[in-house]
């Protein structure tokens, strides 16, 4: 399978349109996390994180059954556009699922106490905080929160690829397919919004 990888998205699903089943392993290696992201983005902060992750892994492998089930039908057609098509299936497959999500959402807020929400994380600069170490990071994260509830679906995925992945402009254009000088001017004026959350001033800083 190895002989493969260095091989680009379209050739590897032509290669598995033509019987070569390693093929769509690696496709599934190489997009699986850019797919969650997307699903995970979606829904997030619309729920909690805890229930937008697990909905964004059961997302993720619904995606790639229904891409599987196109390739092997041949209804892929090589354009470049591999991860682009990925993710307007990853998209509608959220749209699809947004009223009977929001109603399993209300049940749940009724039925379980809600906890402290911490996906954002407290990065805490070692394994034994002190407490204003603690305490600072949990408002760096609810700051954040706050942030990223402002933003819409694409905007969220950049500023998390920038500044959670900590992923350069060439890398941010190639996921997303885009160009590099527009993902530039995506994070400068992110950055300028993020100036109502002084809490993030520092952590959005480039490096």
């Amino acid at each position: 399978m190895d002989e493969f990888r260095a091989l680009d998205d379209d050739q590897l699903a032509v290669l598995y349109m033509q019987g070569v089943k390693p093929a769509f392993e690696i496709l599934v290696e190489r997009h699986q996390g850019a797919v969650w992201r997307t699903c995970f983005l979606y829904w997030y902060p619309k729920v909690r994180s805890q229930l937008a992750r697990s909905w964004a892994e059961d997302d993720t492998q619904e995606v790639f059954s229904r891409v599987l089930e196109a390739l092997n039908r041949h209804q892929y057609r090589p354009q470049g556009k591999f991860l682009a098509w990925l993710r307007v299936i990853a998209k509608r497959r959220c749209l699809d699922l947004s009223r009977q999500r929001a109603r399993e959402a209300r049940q749940l807020s009724l039925d379980e106490p809600q906890g402290e929400d911490r996906t954002l994380g407290e990065v805490l600069p070692d394994a034994n905080p002190r407490p204003d170490q603690v305490q600072r990071a949990r408002a760096m994260a609810q700051a954040l929160a706050g942030f990223l509830r402002t933003l819409r679906p694409e905007e969220r995925q950049i500023a998390m690829l920038r500044w959670y992945e900590d992923r350069s402009h060439v890398e941010i254009a190639q996921l997303m397919g885009q160009r590099e000088g527009a993902i530039r001017v995506k994070i400068h004026r992110l950055r300028k919004r993020a100036a109502a959350f002084p809490a993030i001033q520092r952590l959005l800083e480039d490096v």
